[in-house]
């Protein structure tokens, strides 16, 4: 507890960016969406229940700022999608709030938290009413990936549950998401107030 009040040396630095293909796909779908043209368009659609891993190594214990650009589509009598980041194995609610924005206006949540050094397991989750794509009738297929709700080339099977009708419209609350950040610590001063409210003798002192 000393050592993370007191740090005896400038803290490293964590800077982490991480778009859809690091959260959602593949290398090979990488590959398969670059021959088509869509490689800068593919996003990450979750369904209710639905959620994506961010874990994450911190170097250090401190204040960290994470950034996620996402879209809330809301039905027009249905509830407001939910997003929700949680670290698991803290057992610790980061953030959470109700997301409503169309997805050629996405929004960037932006917010801090503080966490222990080490690997934490952070699930960014998109908690709303609605059935599960876990099932066959719901589960992705490898071999598609979602860009837009009306340009997608690769949509879903026919038999398979939709989350808009034909127009677009949202057929249950959902998110997508086109990025997250994790950048930290946020500690800009060096030495910090702490140390220099115990130390008088200049940085020479914390060799």
């Amino acid at each position: 507890m000393l050592n993370d009040a007191l740090p005896t040396e400038v803290p490293k630095r964590l800077s982490e960016h991480r778009d859809v293909w690091s959260l959602r796909y593949h290398e090979w779908q990488r590959e398969k969406a670059e021959k088509l043209g869509l490689a800068d368009r593919v996003r990450a659609e979750l369904w209710p229940h639905d959620g994506l891993d961010v874990g994450t190594d911190f170097p250090v214990s401190g204040d960290y700022r994470m950034r996620i650009k996402v879209s809330g589509l809301k039905p027009p009598k249905g509830r407001a999608p939910h997003i929700s980041i949680y670290a698991k194995g803290l057992d610790r609610m980061l953030f959470e709030q109700d997301v409503v924005t169309p997805e050629t206006e996405p929004m960037t949540l932006d917010f801090t938290f503080h966490v222990p050094a080490g690997h934490h397991d952070i699930r960014l989750t998109c908690e709303a009413p609605g059935p599960s794509n876990l099932p066959r009738h719901g589960r992705y297929d490898p071999g598609r990936f979602f860009t837009t709700i009306k340009d997608s080339p690769t949509g879903r099977q026919p038999w398979q549950w939709k989350l808009t009708d034909e127009e677009g419209v949202p057929l249950r609350p959902f998110l997508i998401v086109d990025f997250v950040d994790v950048e930290g610590p946020l500690q800009s001063l060096w030495p910090t107030p702490q140390h220099q409210g115990l130390f008088t003798g200049g940085t020479e002192d914390l060799a």
